[in-house]
């Protein structure tokens, strides 16, 4: 799950290269679609597949383009697509999750409600360490880290070199 159209793409071409066979879900019908489908998915090679959703995609026409996605596929709806997956695990991975997201009632929270039993991975640069007034704070949506990069390890581990100002 991606929020702009450039980590779409990114998320399809690096999932491609290391031997998945890539869908995109179009539009909130097309995902309901592929939730429904409980089997493993495997591509012509005999492939796992995953399928990558832009979160823009399931904007309400009317909604801002700037604004976060409203509720507009229902809890409802993605649990009745997901509910005859009894022997199917399905992992969420989402990208830049600190990025609109709101636990109450909007795309994200409904889709990782869907399926109690899925796997939720959530990868952010950038978490919201303190809980504010919309009640967004990364960890407290996600639970507790599986791994952290301070800013300090790329510059040791040579990727990202420390700035220096030249007078």
């Amino acid at each position: 799950i991606v929020d702009r159209l450039d980590l779409l793409e990114q998320a399809k071409n690096e999932f491609s290269k290391r031997g998945l066979c890539v869908h995109e879900a179009e539009n909130k019908e097309d995902l309901s679609q592929k939730l429904k489908n409980s089997r493993v998915f495997e591509g012509p090679q005999g492939n796992d597949e995953i399928i990558v959703v832009n979160i823009q995609k399931f904007k309400a026409p009317n909604e801002d383009p700037s604004s976060a996605p409203k509720e507009i596929v229902s809890k409802t709806e993605l649990q009745e697509a997901a509910k005859d997956s009894h022997d199917l695990q399905r992992v969420f991975i989402i990208d830049e999750a600190h990025r609109s997201y709101d636990p109450k009632g909007c795309f994200y929270a409904n889709l990782i409600e869907c399926d109690k039993t899925a796997v939720k991975i959530a990868l952010t640069g950038t978490p919201l360490l303190e809980d504010n007034a919309q009640d967004k704070a990364t960890k407290k949506t996600f639970g507790t880290y599986l791994h952290t990069y301070s800013y300090a390890e790329p510059i040791k581990d040579r990727p990202t070199l420390k700035r220096q100002l030249a007078i």
